[in-house]
């Protein structure tokens, strides 16, 4: 059953005349104009609501696909509706319970396959299985073998003879159509037929070797410098199928990652066993300017952290069951806790927000906090970057990644000092009294640390 009753149309080439003859006017190309459900033609693909005419639930559907049948009903409901058809049909609720059907069933097998049941059939056996019997040694193997067309004028001139003498004399000449003797030979069976071709069609083979089939065929392999050859050939004049992509691609994303592994782990190795060493290996702030520098940097982040150091406390909460960077991300994570309760929103807590961002010419991974997969503080799938200050680095983390990733949707929950999408500030107003574990200066698990542990 059909719910909605108006749509949503855009005016295209396409549409214009069927629904202009049906009353309506015309404006511009790409406008939109609200149509009446009666009047869509029967292949649009308009999504429409539908209910199911079993369980009652209602979906989403394109409309061309609704009209398609009867009575709609859903994938889970469609034992239910098979069982009612075949009730119409044949009074039964499978068609097998149903003697005239069975009957004429095995009348069908006994004249195709010569019994009751197809697979008694040794034909229909091979070929469930994949394989077939060749016509010369009587012997199975698989359907990956030459099928033998006029194409081949090479192997059809040296074979046919002996094709004449072993396969009940038939009269073949050039015009014959060997496909309608289903003729298939195989390499590893019928060697005498093969014996003079063998090197004349693996040569052939290679030249029409594609990259794809050398991969496939060498996977785990080492190749030997023939095989290089033979696929830097099959490169040539291909465009390299990483052209034109960026980061926000997957494939490129998960190599680069992948690669930056490998490197890691050898980077491990060479440190254990002393082949490199730390570049600041015996440097100190009073003989490295480098170092000096550093050390004040981080003295400052540090002072920085110790001024709101109600916000800045990491840990495991045992409310929530796992690890959280700061009270605002705990908090945050509060809410979705709270919703999940109260109205059974699904949230899942997401560890791979990783992603590479190029800063002045270097690569740098940005962590982001959150994954609003079910969309509470806005679009569905949205990043959220908590921050209880803002510096230059993280500044420059997020519009490089807003650069490079402008697919995804990026939002900051912060103080007033971080410029924020939404103030963290209003949420606490609203959501504070609650929730009663909410972490502030005065409670949070490092002050009042008995109010957090797990019943």
């Amino acid at each position: 059953m059909i719910l909605t009753k108006f749509v949503k149309l855009k005016w295209n080439r396409n549409n214009k005349k069927f629904y202009t003859l049906k009353g309506y006017k015309f404006t511009k190309y790409g406008d939109e104009f609200l149509i009446n459900i009666k009047d869509l033609s029967k292949g649009s693909s308009a999504i429409v609501k539908v209910q199911c005419e079993y369980c009652k639930k209602i979906y989403d559907v394109k409309y061309c696909n609704y009209k398609k049948v009867e009575k709609y009903c859903c994938h889970q409901c469609s034992k239910k509706k098979e069982q009612e058809t075949n009730f119409k049909k044949y009074h039964r609720k499978n068609p097998m319970q149903n003697d005239t059907v069975k009957q004429k069933m095995y009348q069908t097998n006994l004249k195709k396959y010569g019994n009751k049941c197809s697979l008694q059939n040794k034909n229909v056996q091979l070929k469930v299985k994949h394989l077939k019997e060749c016509p010369l040694c009587h012997k199975t193997y698989k359907l990956l073998s030459l099928h033998i067309k006029n194409s081949h004028n090479e192997f059809y001139k040296e074979q046919v003879g002996l094709i004449q003498k072993q396969i009940n004399n038939l009269d073949i000449n050039k015009n014959t159509d060997l496909t309608k003797y289903d003729i298939y030979l195989s390499y590893c069976v019928c060697c005498k037929i093969w014996k003079d071709f063998d090197m004349e069609l693996y040569d052939k083979r290679v030249k029409n070797l594609t990259s794809k089939n050398i991969s496939k065929a060498k996977k785990g392999m080492k190749m030997s410098d023939e095989w290089k050859q033979h696929l830097s050939e099959a490169h040539k004049g291909q465009k390299a199928w990483n052209c034109g992509l960026d980061m926000s691609d997957k494939r490129v994303y998960d190599n680069i990652m992948k690669r930056n592994h490998t490197i890691a782990e050898q980077n491990k190795l060479k440190y254990k066993t002393g082949e490199m060493v730390a570049w600041k290996t015996g440097l100190t702030n009073e003989n490295s300017e480098k170092v000096r520098k550093i050390s004040e940097k981080t003295s400052k982040t540090m002072a920085q952290k110790e001024q709101y150091n109600s916000r800045g406390i990491a840990g495991i909460r045992p409310d929530l069951g796992f690890f959280c960077a700061s009270t605002y991300e705990a908090n945050i994570y509060r809410i979705y806790q709270y919703y999940n309760k109260k109205d059974g929103i699904d949230y899942k807590r997401e560890y791979n927000n990783i992603f590479p961002v190029h800063i002045q010419g270097q690569i740098h991974y940005y962590r982001i906090d959150i994954q609003d997969v079910c969309g509470l503080f806005g679009d569905k799938n949205q990043y959220i970057e908590i921050k209880g200050y803002m510096n230059e680095e993280s500044i420059e983390k997020i519009n490089a990644f807003r650069k490079e990733y402008p697919n995804y949707k990026l939002i900051v929950i912060g103080g007033k000092d971080t410029n924020p999408d939404i103030d963290y500030f209003q949420l606490q107003e609203k959501y504070q009294p609650l929730i009663p574990l909410w972490e502030t200066k005065k409670q949070n698990i490092r002050i009042t640390p008995w109010l957090y542990i797990k019943n």
